[in-house]
């Protein structure tokens, strides 16, 4: 019996397999985007060395709608780096300016992407309304009208880059993701924005092995502004602001974690010079250095507003200063504080009165500051105090946010103090 097979092509006129466009000009890029855009397939746009410039053909920006959800890749050709090949705007233009329907993401790798200027308001250096992935890119020297001077993006990640000089009217002056950023092995430097975030304005960030320095903002949160802040193994120095959170900044309810990272040299005209969390956020500090932060507010290291919890564990904090109180650390009346083997020294405030202002569990730290060194509230507790008798105690074990090993720690403790 013959079996016959009859295959109906379903894509009429379209591509069924991904294709790589080689171009070595602005005209052979303009029609690789065209014809990538209207593919189903996951095509790469491969740049050859050269210098692409938005208005050598008074096109401007190169712009793209993928007519549905794709992968785009565009990149320098094998071999070639950020160094070889450049997209720029001419300060006039957007750079890379693409839309595209869900489940879709573009690619930038090994590019440089240089002196842009939105003419849709976002994204100075690229736009890109979903996932955007950018690796081993120098992102610099673009400006927006509104948010994401350098980079806009629904999602983002960037690996291996360096995102400088960029400047947003509004939030995000390097980089601004309306969801979530995911950043390794980048510095993120000398960005402005005139709203928040000069370094980073996201929902959610990681942050992994890199630096974010030297980034100025007008509103709050000079380096980063997120309320899902996830730091490790990272540098957050020297940014500036004349809010809040001059380093970092969580608005309410945030949660902020700072895991073998250092923040230093950051400050405001306000409160909270390297973190700052708004109402009902966590602060979770482990192994790391607070060192060199300054506010003319409340909190030079640390501030947590209303009702939040700050935990710092196995951390330095020390030359840390604020005109006002807690030239260390400030927690509202309302807000506790767990503070477990640390070093917190040399810090200042102006009016020297509390160098740690607030009140929670105290244990195996060392304290030595100019002025008082703590304010404790009746809440507060010590070795003096520290047992299971004490409801107070209990009660902030049970409802804090300190993770297992840390209670064990505690616990740990507890157990050597009573033998």
């Amino acid at each position: 019996m013959r079996i016959s097979v009859l295959v109906i092509p379903l894509f009429l006129g379209i591509s069924l397999f991904a294709k790589n466009y080689s171009v070595s000009n602005i005209k052979e890029f303009r029609v690789a985007i065209d014809k990538a855009s209207k593919s189903v397939e996951n095509d790469k746009i491969i740049l050859n060395k050269g210098y692409y410039k938005t208005s050598s053909d008074k096109k401007g920006a190169f712009k793209s709608k993928f007519k549905s959800s794709q992968n785009i890749t565009i990149m320098a050709k094998s071999g070639l780096s950020s160094k070889d090949v450049t997209l720029n705007g001419a300060g006039i233009n957007s750079i890379i300016y693409f839309e595209a329907p869900k489940n879709s993401t573009l690619t930038l790798k090994n590019l440089s992407i240089i002196n842009g200027n939105s003419e849709e308001g976002y994204g100075g250096g690229v736009f890109f309304n979903r996932e955007l992935i950018i690796k081993n890119c120098k992102i610099a020297n673009n400006i927006s009208e509104n948010s994401g001077g350098g980079i806009y993006s629904r999602d983002l990640k960037i690996k291996d880059s360096t995102i400088y000089n960029n400047i947003s009217n509004d939030n995000g002056g390097g980089v601004y993701a309306r969801k979530n950023a995911l950043i390794e092995n980048t510095t993120i430097r000398d960005n402005i924005s005139n709203n928040n975030g000069a370094g980073v304005f996201a929902s959610k960030v990681i942050v992994n092995n890199s630096k974010i320095s030297d980034n100025i903002s007008e509103n709050s949160g000079g380096g980063i502004y997120a309320k899902v802040v996830n730091i490790k193994n990272s540098t957050i120095k020297n940014n500036a602001n004349d809010s809040f959170g001059g380093g970092i900044y969580g608005p309410r309810s945030a949660y902020i974690l700072v895991e073998n990272s250092t923040i230093s040299e950051n400050a405001n005209d306000n409160n909270g010079g390297g973190v700052y969390g708004s109402r009902y956020s966590d602060i979770v500090i482990l192994n790391s250095k607070i060192i060199g932060n300054s506010v003319n507010g409340k909190g030079g290291a640390i501030f947590g507003d209303w009702y939040s919890d700050i935990v710092v564990v196995n951390s330095t904090i020390s030359h840390n200063n604020s005109g006002d109180i807690g030239g260390a650390m400030y927690g509202d009346k309302t807000s506790n504080m767990s503070i477990i083997n640390s070093k917190i020294v040399n810090n200042i405030n102006k009016m020297k009165l509390a160098t740690i202002y607030g009140s929670g569990l105290f244990l195996n730290n060392i304290i030595s500051n100019e002025g008082d060194d703590i304010n404790y509230s009746d809440k507060s507790i010590t070795k003096e105090n520290m047992s299971l008798d004490n409801p107070k105690f209990k009660e902030l074990i049970e409802d804090s946010i300190l993770n297992d090993e840390v209670r064990e720690l505690v616990f740990n403790t507890l157990e050597n103090e009573s033998l």
